[in-house]
């Protein structure tokens, strides 16, 4: 037992150095794509922010576990013209959902800068609001209305996903990243799947 404490004592001093905390604050551009959706769908721009905690494995290989909170969602448009009667119609909708992601990464250095991300995350769904926005226009005249749609039915409470990535540590304890979202599982309850997939620009610290 005393032997057992003595090499835990001597060791407490590599462990520590070897377990970091950082803190990553995200510009985040993201969309649904899949074969259940109609038309194309445009970017939605969005934030998150998360804590990590790291522990090295290896000289080069981190593990990385987080609790991340993003804003993201999609928006989808569709116009119509009618030339004869220079008419026009316009639909817009506007999904915007709140999440908590659990993201485990493996964080491989290339260099004593450079490392590249990858690894699964599951993502939480906390809040959705969505609205659908109806024009119509004669010559340059339009008339509308918008209205909140409950998408709670029919959007999936939880889903898993995987994250690839690539960062730069720019100078001690600072760090950029460049990070792809894309979800595995459908966001929404329909046979023809549709995933959420994010593109974040990614600032931290770590400590």
């Amino acid at each position: 037992m005393k032997r057992l404490l003595i090499i835990g004592i001597l060791m407490m001093p590599f462990l520590i150095q070897a377990q970091t905390f950082t803190i990553k604050s995200s510009f985040a551009l993201s969309k649904w794509t899949g074969d259940g959706l109609d038309i194309d769908h445009e970017n939605r721009t969005g934030f998150s922010f998360g804590l990590y905690y790291g522990t090295s494995l290896t000289d080069n290989l981190i593990l990385n576990f987080g609790s991340r909170y993003i804003s993201n969602g999609t928006i989808q448009r569709f116009s119509e013209s009618l030339d004869v009667f220079n008419v026009s119609f316009h639909d817009l909708l506007v999904v915007k959902t709140s999440n908590l992601d659990i993201p485990i990464l493996a964080q491989y250095m290339l260099n004593d800068r450079v490392y590249l991300l990858a690894g699964p995350y599951a993502s939480f769904l906390l809040s959705e609001e969505t609205t659908f926005t109806y024009t119509e226009c004669i010559d340059s005249f339009c008339t509308g209305e918008k209205e909140k749609l409950d998408f709670d039915d029919v959007l999936e409470s939880n889903s898993i996903g995987v994250e690839l990535g690539i960062g730069a540590m720019v100078r001690k304890g600072l760090l950029i990243e460049i990070n792809y979202l894309k979800e595995l599982s459908s966001v929404i309850d329909q046979d023809d799947p549709v995933q959420n997939q994010s593109l974040m620009f990614t600032l931290g610290y770590s400590f």
